[in-house]
């Protein structure tokens, strides 16, 4: 206990001074004695950079991370400008200026969009009858770019001439390279969008930038709330009627036919605008409200069906909680509780079973095999009498008096698949308001430990939003919708099945919602005991690979849940991103960088033959190689290959990130994790030698071995490098 206390005084409060920490991991970049202590430091580094509580990080943290990731090599800029404006179909802007809007705030955005590296874009002034000279003087600072149309002009004709109007607020600032990366992304798609949107800081009068708002992929119902694409997008010239040609402010997407909206709308997690000031977020406005109103009318008119199953083995007191909350919160008679005794042993139990069984609502079935969670679900399921199905574990309890109501609400409506709710600890903090997948290498819960009240992340803990999956404590889910899927996974008998459940539903083309509204206590995993011995961590990572290996989907990357923030440590800064900007993957292109990883400490020489046999070979075919070792060896000692000393993949993958490279061939373990950090754009490659990896060793195999095979579903194995060659070439 001493030992901690000085080491949190003498050593990790120091470092929580950002810029002695950034220092040390500058200076210590490949010194032998720094390399163990860098990770650590990354790691600090993360965790102070929590963007969740209040919607702002330290600043002097998110600097830091700019500083270390977001700065684009000027030549790749250039040679991507050059790419761009070579293209026959390259992209222009127009930017439409009101002249009543605020003078000063205007000049200061036009300024900002006469310094673009890309400066394929027309600034429009309408004409002030009243105040002319303003005009005037907008046109002398927009200087070449601007066209000023007068009072009677259709403003139609100039946005014609453009491919995109750019929507941004009086005062805020596009980054120097905004237009050059939004082009680049029209570009190179493969699909016409008619919608572009970015994410967003907030920089002070000082050019100090801070409040980063790293934005989900297209979510409509948390944009109806938050309103976050209006005011930071690029929309197609043309898409909306003429009076709607000035710049919108409200409701730019929802205006967007539903048929539209997913397929036509891009997401670039890159931070281009500067605002001047915060978005505001308001708990509970008057639309809310009258869609609460709307809501309880028509769930209050739906008379279908709901059944309510209850897995359950013994601990009576905690079903007789759950029952007596449904029986005490649900205002409805339309509502089937089946129980599903699972080989309870304990004769309380069964005497309070066969008391239920006496009451018309309640049904009991009997379960006698071993516990599965997702057959006995499967199971109740086919017996349940409900247009509509309630997954509910029996360690929970309702909070909630509507509860029934809102959840009748979504379930009504056709094309949502699953529907999660927020549930608490016993402390009134928050267990559950989403599961954000591919966290914590599987899936981690949003929020967890927040205080009931918090609002979250721009209001994520409040709002009804869609979300990648829902954990089954409290599930609703339409029948119909169920059986088109196929139910539960049987083969993933206790972890990650609703989460293969959620993805296997958006992947059928429904909608998964999250509506915090909805809530319920839950004293976690009472009946089935928590996964913290070697045996259940062990099933927990095959259930996990049974969900990587069987999902259509990367499930790395979470569409609601940016990639500028970690997997470890939820909404944090990413140290580093797991996103590349198109700038830094065409400098990926010229540079054609591979990074070999591989632990000569653990392997010895044995493994150093094979990389420097690979380096050779590399060399002969034009590519740059730079090692990433744990020790110094005798090949890195030479001084003529470029090395980085790396202890975990996590170090690793902060060098191979900032090396801008294009490649990774990994060798050997500890850096079996790679390739689930990594961004797309970068390639890995998992070597297959006579060294480097963990066998299975009898029938409990290594969790590390686990780690690697569900790594490496988003890896290329190859057991030669002709085999790499054959698949750069094939790129």
């Amino acid at each position: 206990m001493r030992l901690k206390r000085i080491f949190a005084v003498f050593v990790k409060t120091p470092f929580k001074f950002i810029p002695l920490a950034a220092v040390a991991l500058n200076a210590g970049e490949n010194k032998l004695f720094f390399a163990p202590f860098r990770w650590k430091i990354l790691q600090l580094l993360e965790r102070e950079g929590k963007v969740g509580r209040k919607h702002g990080c330290r600043p002097s943290v998110y600097r830091y991370w700019q500083k270390r990731y977001q700065i684009e090599n000027q030549h790749a800029v250039a040679e991507s400008l050059e790419y761009l404006n070579k293209t026959t179909a390259s992209p222009s802007f127009a930017y439409i200026v009101e002249p009543e809007a605020n003078f000063f705030a205007t000049c200061s955005t036009i300024n900002s969009l006469r310094h673009q590296s890309y400066k394929n874009i027309e600034i429009i002034i309408r004409n002030n009858a009243t105040r002319p000279l303003r005009s005037r003087l907008l046109q002398n600072v927009a200087g070449n770019m601007a066209h000023i149309v007068g009072k009677n002009e259709n403003i139609k004709a100039y946005l014609d001439k453009a491919s995109f109007v750019l929507d941004i607020s009086p005062g805020d600032k596009l980054s120097q390279q905004a237009l050059l990366e939004i082009g680049l992304y029209m570009e190179r798609s493969d699909r016409s969008w008619d919608i572009a949107y970015f994410d967003e800081d907030v920089q002070s009068s000082f050019g100090r930038c801070r409040f980063p708002f790293f934005k989900p992929d297209y979510s409509p119902l948390y944009n109806s709330k938050v309103n976050y694409i209006s005011g930071a997008c690029v929309y197609k010239a043309g898409l909306f009627p003429p009076w709607k040609d000035k710049c919108l402010k409200d409701d730019i997407c929802l205006q967007i036919p539903e048929s539209l909206r997913r397929e036509k709308i891009l997401h670039i997690p890159e931070v281009l605008l500067h605002k001047r000031e915060p978005r505001a977020i308001s708990s509970m406005g008057k639309k809310d409200y009258q869609y609460l109103i709307i809501n309880q009318a028509d769930s209050a008119k739906d008379n279908a069906l709901v059944s309510i199953i209850i897995p359950i083995k013994d601990n009576v007191s905690y079903l007789n909680q759950c029952i007596s909350s449904i029986l005490d919160k649900s205002q409805s008679d339309q509502v089937q509780i089946i129980v599903v005794n699972n080989k309870s042993e304990k004769q309380e139990t069964l005497d309070y079973l066969k008391k239920l069984s006496e009451n018309d609502r309640f049904r009991i079935l009997e379960y006698p095999y071993d516990f599965n969670y997702s057959a006995i679900n499967n199971f109740a399921a086919r017996e349940a009498e409900g247009q509509y199905l309630v997954f509910l574990n029996n360690d929970t309890t309702i909070i909630s008096a509507e509860w029934l109501k809102h959840m009748k609400y979504w379930l009504s409506k056709p094309l949502i698949g699953c529907v999660g709710v927020k549930l608490l600890y016993s402390d009134q903090t928050i267990q559950h308001v989403g599961i954000i997948v591919g966290a914590s290498m599987g899936a981690c819960h949003y929020n967890v430990g927040d205080l009931q009240e918090d609002y979250g992340y721009f209001g994520i803990n409040t709002f009804p939003r869609e979300v990648s999956a829902v954990t089954a404590a409290c599930m609703g889910v339409r029948k119909d919708n169920f059986v088109n899927v196929g139910g539960f996974d049987e083969k993933i008998p206790v972890a990650f099945n609703d989460i293969e459940l959620c993805l296997r539903m958006m992947n059928a083309g429904y909608v998964n919602i999250l509506d915090p509204r909805i809530q319920l206590f839950h004293y976690e995993s009472r009946t089935r005991g928590r996964d913290d011995d070697i045996f259940k961590l062990t099933r927990d990572r095959k259930e996990r690979n049974c969900l990587v290996k069987n999902s259509m989907t990367d499930i790395r990357f979470d569409a609601y849940y940016n990639p500028n923030l970690s997997l470890n440590n939820t909404y944090c800064l990413s140290f580093p991103p797991r996103t590349v900007s198109m700038i830094k993957s065409y400098e990926m292109k010229l540079k054609r960088l591979v990074v070999l990883v591989g632990s000569i400490q653990r392997y010895g020489s044995a493994l150093e033959a094979i990389m420097k046999e690979h380096e050779r070979l590399l060399k002969g075919q034009g590519y740059s190689i730079i090692w990433g070792v744990d020790i110094k060896c005798n090949v890195t000692t030479k001084g003529d290959t470029p090395f980085h000393l790396v202890k975990n993949e996590w170090d690793a993958m902060d060098m191979i990130r900032k090396m801008s490279t294009a490649y990774v061939i990994v060798y050997s373990e500890p850096y079996q994790k790679i390739a689930w950090m990594m961004p797309r754009e970068i390639k890995v490659f998992y070597f297959h030698g006579k060294t480097g990896w963990t066998e299975q060793k009898g029938t409990t195999m290594e969790l590390s071995v686990l780690d690697r095979e569900a790594a490496e579903t988003y890896a290329y194995p190859i057991v030669s490098i002709e085999e790499f060659f054959a698949h750069t070439r094939s790129c």
